[in-house]
């Protein structure tokens, strides 16, 4: 059960699918009737976009699922006393995904897919041990599914991720968003790029917060500091914020700060 708010681009969580082992083992004797959703609508938009820019595709991993059909409290509480049933139910959902993706590919819709989950395992929830146990095998092998079919594989972790960079770079993946530097997340985009190497574009380093209650000063600041640490030789680097307002009408200050914002990227972005 989920509610909106009039003005705010969010859905709030009143009611979760499970709350307890009952209600998992429910989930887990469903029959699997694969989706298969009609894609013309991909092709249209590659078309209508054409070389100004890229589709960026959606998809959650078995971590996601699993986390949502409790919700996050819950689950943390789960894992600690049933990690056997959160292993059955991940499975569940990764042959979902997996089968689902597959499709996604084979028909042609091959582009970028960001991986939604995996900040659910990070610290201070979680030990990196267990992102290696949630998150890892799972995602590993759908990256493996993308650059099957010449895909490529964006994994998206709010906070802290210092710790668990390493195990970044065991799924290969070819990105990642949205590298919160501190108080918000734990790395700087030079210390990440260091640990990561120069095969991972980093995307973000500006956060959401900022578009609401900074100053021009600050977000010029906050602006060419992300840059210069992220425009170097070695690897990609988008400049990209955290997340968006969620609420409409904006109102002056922040879109004023937006504007700001992007004229700031274009300045200090130009590549000599």
């Amino acid at each position: 059960m989920q509610r909106q708010d009039e003005g705010v681009h969010t859905t709030w969580r009143l009611k979760n699918l499970c709350k307890n082992e009952e209600g998992a083992e429910k989930i887990l004797s469903l029959a699997y009737i694969p989706y298969r959703p009609a894609i013309d609508s991909f092709f249209e938009l590659d078309k209508k976009i054409g070389d100004t820019g890229i589709i960026l595709g959606d998809i959650p991993d078995a971590l996601c699922l699993t986390v949502e059909v409790f919700g996050f409290s819950k689950f943390l509480m789960m894992f600690i006393d049933h990690r056997e049933l959160i292993s059955k139910l991940m499975d569940f959902f990764q042959e979902r995904i997996y089968n689902y993706l597959k499709y996604l590919l084979e028909k042609g819709a091959v582009t970028i897919y960001r991986i939604c989950g995996p900040e659910y395992a990070t610290p201070p929830y979680l030990h990196p041990e267990e992102f290696n146990r949630l998150v890892t095998p799972y995602d590993k092998e759908l990256i493996k599914l993308l650059h099957q079919y010449k895909g490529f594989a964006r994994l998206h972790s709010h906070g802290k991720i210092k710790k668990v960079l390493k195990s970044f770079i065991e799924m290969e993946i070819d990105a990642t968003d949205p590298v919160e530097p501190p108080p918000d997340g734990d790395i700087e985009l030079k210390e990440a790029r260091e640990i990561l190497g120069d095969k991972v574009t980093l995307i973000g380093n500006i956060e959401e917060r900022v578009l609401e209650t900074a100053t021009k000063d600050e977000i010029e600041n906050q602006v060419k500091k992300a840059i210069d640490e992220g425009k170097t030789p070695q690897g990609g680097f988008i400049l990209c914020p955290t997340a968006m307002p969620l609420t409409t009408p904006l109102n002056k200050k922040i879109q004023e700060n937006i504007i700001h914002y992007i004229d700031c990227g274009i300045k200090y972005g130009k590549i000599d």
